[in-house]
């Protein structure tokens, strides 16, 4: 891809890093040549009420791709990797184009915060999503940007890297420490106790994390289970990982069981006034309605993985679901049935009508015979 990417240098508050795909930029006014040539810069400020970014990136010159009625469309086409330091970041993607003087002229923007991304679709190129750009004020412009986000943690947070610094400069102080004696050399001296404590924190840590990581294992191969969660985000606390990325996992983890609880109380509710309708006698056409009804509520059951056993009324769904099922099915064999009888009858009654003309037939034949003879 042209413009944007490199590699992203690790520094010491780094969280992560947020990879934006800019597609394309559709709606731009037409220069006298009937081009329109334009420019993205992307940047990543600190917080939404800071004025210098902490990370640019600008593409080169992007040219006419389409016409769309009077308003062209410009292909962009381009990667951004950007170092992310916190929920508060403020990514902008500006959008520049050169008037009749060649002068750098601002269109629009597209502007939004870590929070706000993360609760966007994550992908490629392959799933942008069209966003309006606005004005610096804020007001929306008539032209648009497709965009898609995808955001990489960190696997280590901030804390641990210091604490594995610390451990990497006792060790180097020990190293310092035995040539410098071999030297006669006075150095600064760090004690083996500060070393070994040191690592059984680390040691601690990651048992911890481990622990946690075992318990979103299990959430992610299905447990609906929350006192595991609840007692691991406890535990993070204790051991002050907050800015350790399981710790964010748990925590949505604990969000979609709450939203999955939520739908799932909806969903009793909705089966429960089925079941209490399907207590009145049906019509056969009602019949089938009240099971394409109940089948739709026990297919939104199944996804929210809604046990008998937590929700009785499912259970009771199923139980009606079957009966209302073999009532249609013995409707309708009772239907056919009477349907054959009603045919088999008018089978009969066209036979005996045309074995009674056959008759008058041969009649009539024999009275026109006996007139000839005499």
């Amino acid at each position: 891809k042209k413009g944007g990417g490199g590699v992203v240098k690790a520094t010491r508050d780094r969280v992560g890093v947020l990879r934006a795909y800019v597609g394309e930029v559709r709606g731009m006014a037409p220069n006298a040549e009937g081009i329109c040539d334009c420019y993205v810069i992307a940047q990543v400020f600190p917080s939404s009420n800071t004025s210098r970014p902490h990370s640019e990136e600008k593409t080169g010159m992007c040219r006419t791709q389409d016409r769309i009625g009077k308003k062209l469309k410009v292909l962009i086409d381009t990667y951004f990797d950007m170092e992310i330091t916190g929920d508060d970041n403020y990514a902008v993607f500006e959008v520049w184009t050169l008037d009749e003087r060649t002068d750098a002229m601002f269109v629009g923007m597209c502007a939004y915060t870590m929070e706000q991304i993360r609760t966007m679709p994550s992908g490629g190129e392959e799933d942008t999503d069209w966003y309006s750009l606005k004005h610096r004020d804020g007001g929306a412009k008539q032209q648009a940007m497709s965009l898609a986000f995808m955001y990489t943690e960190d696997e280590t947070d901030p804390k641990k890297r210091r604490q594995a610094a610390l451990v990497a400069k006792a060790e180097a102080y020990e190293a310092q420490k035995k040539a410098m004696e071999e030297t006669g050399e006075v150095v600064k001296w760090v004690s083996a106790w500060d070393v070994r404590e040191v690592s059984l924190a680390n040691r601690k840590l990651n048992e911890v994390l481990a622990h946690v990581n075992g318990v979103l294992s299990e959430y992610d191969e299905g447990s609906l289970a929350r006192e595991p969660l609840e007692e691991c985000v406890v535990s993070l606390q204790k051991n002050r990982l907050e800015l350790d990325v399981s710790y964010r996992k748990v925590h949505k983890a604990i969000a979609a069981l709450d939203k999955r609880d939520d739908a799932a109380a909806q969903w009793v509710g909705s089966i429960a006034g089925v079941l209490l309708a399907g207590q009145n006698q049906h019509t056969w056409a009602d019949r089938r309605a009240l099971c394409n009804v109940l089948k739709s509520r026990l297919t939104a059951a199944e996804g929210l993985r809604m046990s008998v056993e937590e929700y009785p009324e499912v259970l009771g769904a199923m139980e009606m679901l079957e009966g209302l099922e073999r009532e249609i099915k013995e409707m309708e064999e009772q239907q056919a049935a009477y349907v054959r009888v009603r045919e088999e009858r008018r089978i009969r009654k066209e036979q005996a009508a045309y074995e009674k003309g056959k008759k008058n037939t041969a009649f009539a034949d024999m009275a026109v015979g006996l007139r000839v003879v005499r």
